[in-house]
């Protein structure tokens, strides 16, 4: 079965084409399953497109919507190691792009596929390159790293229990608008309450963060 598609009109890079053909690959694949009634033992994917191999391949990178999108499609039916690399010489999809005259055509791969298919040779598994740095497809990682004094460190200053829970109660009086006065002992217990749970949440921040 042979099926091609016309590049859209707006011009996209070459990659991007390769890898909306892989696609269309993939999903021939599903429509022949689904319709043919036959066992099928093996079965392998071909692209001479080795940037695009090593998209399919990748499982550290993350790719940015349009080849993310596809790349899922092309793993979501098939599995990385059915692709292999087919130098262009050899593959007959570029007949469908280019255009042959009949009597090319009728002497062409065409119909009958690259001669090594044909030969019944062994198939072995290629090693595909890894992504270049700064290709454009590839999503960049970005990380902040800031440095900030904890809270709960601040409390390490004052000389003991009775202090940091008058400043902590005076504290929370400023944030509620509460009337001046001495400190009383519901609002010690509060801010003991408060002091105990900071210190649990700087102690156990990871665990926190997974809740």
């Amino acid at each position: 079965m042979g099926k091609a598609r016309v590049a859209p009109i707006k011009v996209i890079t070459v990659p991007r084409l390769k890898l909306i053909a892989a696609t269309v690959s993939a999903a021939v694949s599903t429509f022949l399953k689904e319709e043919l009634n036959l066992k099928v033992d093996q079965e392998y994917f071909w692209t001479d497109s080795q940037v695009v191999l090593g998209y399919i391949k990748n499982d550290a990178r993350r790719f940015h919507v349009f080849f993310a999108k596809r790349v899922h499609k092309i793993r979501d039916s098939t599995d990385p190691s059915q692709w292999l690399y087919i130098d262009t010489k050899q593959t007959p999809a570029d007949h469908a792009s280019r255009g042959l005259k009949v009597g090319e055509l009728i002497g062409s791969n065409w119909f009958a596929g690259p001669k090594f298919l044909r030969n019944r040779e062994l198939i072995t598994i290629q090693e595909c390159p890894e992504p270049i740095i700064g290709d454009p497809e590839v999503r960049v990682l970005k990380t902040m790293l800031t440095q900030t004094e904890q809270f709960f460190s601040r409390f390490s200053r004052l000389s003991n229990w009775n202090k940091n829970l008058n400043v902590v109660a005076r504290i929370k009086r400023l944030a509620n608008k509460s009337q001046s006065g001495h400190i009383s002992v519901r609002e010690r217990e509060s801010a003991s309450f408060a002091l105990i749970s900071i210190a649990q949440r700087e102690t156990w921040e990871e665990e926190f963060q997974c809740n």
